[in-house]
C-alpha cells in the first residue's frame, strides 16, 4: 500500500462511519484531495470538475455556486466537497445554513499543502508582509516557498464545525545516538516537519528514518509532540520512523583532556589554566547563571573539526561572549591544533587595528609565525602573495576583513 491508498482509505473509513449515523451529511476534506481515489465516491462528490482544483473566485463564481447549492440541497446518502469548494460556498451563503450537516475531514499530518509554482503569488515591493495578498484564495492563510517547492497553509473557517482528523494513532519516538541520519530540526524551523512530510509524500518514500533533535533548553509544546508522534506512526506503517536525539546540555563539571592542556601550556605558558565563562543556564526559562570551562569550548571546536576531517557529520558552533572573557583563546587554540593537521583556519575580523594587533601578538607572544592577514590596506600584489602562501602551506591562520 502506498500513501495515496492509505490516504484514500482513511477518508473513506471516516465517511462510512459518520454517514451511517444519519444521511445527507456534507463531508469537507481539508487536505491534498488530488491524492484521493474517487472510486465509490463519484456520485457523492458535489462537483467533480472543480473538486481537485485550487481555484479562486474565477472558478468558484455565482454560476458555480448555483449548481453546487442545488446539488447539496438534494437528498443523498452523503455529499463530498473539497475545502476550496466549501470556502467559496460559505462565501456566498452563511455556513450556519447547513452547520449541522458539516463534518470536516482534516489532514492533520501536516499544516502545509503543496501548490504549483504557477499558483504562487510573488510578493510585490509595496506589499506589507503582515497582510494577506489581496488576490490570495480565501481558503489560504499564507503561501510560502521552501527551496524549490511551494505551499499554502489553511485559513480555517470561523464556524465551529464538527472535525474528524484523518490520522489519530500516535507512536512515541525512540531514542537514538546515530548522528549519520538525516535531521529534522523542529526546534528552530517551524516548517521543518511539514516540509519533510511533503517531500516524503512527493517522492512516495515514507520508509525514511530520520533524527528529530531535542534540545533540553528549548521545551517543545504538547501540540508539536503530538504532531511528531502522529508522523512517526504513519512513517512506521511504511517501515520508516522518527528517532529522538537529545542534544547534550552544558557540562558544568568538566576536566579538559591532557592533550588540550598540553596545547594550552605550549602556547600560553606552563602556568596557564583554562578560565570559566559565565552563561545563562537556561535563558528560555530563567536568568540563572552557570559557569563553563574554556577547555570545554575549545575541545568542542576541535571535536567538530576532527569529525569533518573524517567526513563525518559535524555541526556549526555559535558563541557570544563579552569583552575580556577570553574569546581569542577559544578560536586560536583550536587553530593551532588545525595547523598541526595541515589545514587552514580563517578568522573574520571587522576591525583592521584589532586584526593587526592579534596577528602581531600571535607571532610575538605565541611564537607562531604561519599567520597573516588580508584587508583593504594591502596592495593587490601583497594579497596575491599571501593567498599563494596559503596554497603552499606556509600560512595556517589567515585573518580576513569582511570585504
Amino acid at each position: 500500500m502506498n500513501f495515496n491508498e492509505l490516504y484514500t482509505r482513511r477518508i473513506k473509513e471516516l465517511i462510512k462511519t459518520e454517514a451511517s449515523k444519519k444521511p445527507n451529511q456534507i463531508f469537507v476534506v481539508i487536505g491534498d484531495v488530488g491524492r484521493i481515489d474517487e472510486t465509490g465516491l463519484q456520485e457523492n462528490i458535489v462537483d467533480r470538475k472543480t473538486f481537485k482544483i485550487n481555484g479562486t473566485e474565477a472558478v468558484f463564481n455565482k454560476s458555480w455556486f448555483t449548481n453546487v447549492f442545488t446539488n447539496i440541497t438534494t437528498e443523498r446518502s452523503f455529499h463530498v466537497l473539497s475545502f476550496p469548494q466549501f470556502s467559496y460556498l460559505i462565501n456566498f451563503i452563511d455556513g450556519s445554513f447547513f452547520k449541522d450537516r458539516i463534518i470536516i475531514l482534516n489532514d492533520n499530518l501536516r499544516h502545509l499543502f503543496p501548490i504549483d509554482k504557477s499558483e504562487f503569488l510573488e510578493e510585490s515591493k509595496n506589499e506589507n508582509i503582515e497582510e494577506r495578498p489581496e488576490n490570495i484564495p480565501i481558503y489560504q492563510a499564507e503561501q510560502i516557498q521552501i527551496n524549490d517547492s511551494f505551499f499554502y497553509s489553511v485559513k480555517y473557517p470561523v464556524e465551529d464545525f464538527k472535525v474528524r482528523n484523518l490520522f489519530e494513532d500516535q507512536l512515541p519516538l525512540k531514542k537514538s545516538t546515530d548522528d549519520d541520519l538525516e535531521t529534522v530540526d523542529i526546534s528552530s524551523d517551524p516548517y521543518a516537519l511539514d516540509y519533510f512530510v511533503n517531500e516524503c509524500i512527493k517522492e512516495n518514500d515514507l520508509s525514511k528514518k530520520v533524527l528529530v533533535k531535542i534540545y533540553p533548553k528549548q521545551p517543545i509544546s504538547s501540540s508539536i509532540i503530538t504532531a511528531v508522534s502522529i508522523v512517526n506512526q504513519v512513517l512506521n506503517y511504511f517501515g520508516g520512523g522518527l528517532l529522538e536525539k537529545t542534544e547534550e546540555i552544558l557540562r558544568e563539571e568538566y576536566v579538559p583532556r591532557e592533550t588540550t592542556i598540553s596545547l594550552l601550556h605550549k602556547f600560553w605558558g606552563q602556568e596557564a589554566d583554562f578560565r570559566t565563562l559565565k552563561v545563562y543556564k537556561n535563558p528560555d526559562l530563567s536568568n540563572q547563571i552557570t559557569e563553563i570551562s574554556q577547555g570545554l569550548i575549545v575541545e568542542t571546536v576541535i571535536s567538530e573539526y576532527e569529525k569533518s576531517r573524517q567526513n563525518e557529520k559535524s555541526r556549526d558552533l555559535f558563541l557570544t561572549a563579552p569583552t575580556g572573557s577570553g574569546k581569542s583563546l577559544l578560536f586560536q587554540l583550536p587553530a593551532f591544533h588545525v595547523s598541526k593537521k595541515g589545514d587552514v583556519t580563517i578568522v573574520v575580523s571587522p576591525l583592521i587595528a584589532l586584526m593587526k594587533d592579534q596577528v602581531n601578538a600571535i607571532i610575538t607572544d605565541r611564537r607562531f609565525e604561519k599567520i597573516a592577514y588580508l584587508n583593504s590596506e594591502l596592495s593587490l600584489i601583497d594579497r596575491d602573495r599571501i593567498i599563494e602562501s596559503c596554497h603552499n602551506g606556509e600560512i595556517d591562520i589567515l585573518y580576513m576583513s569582511p570585504e
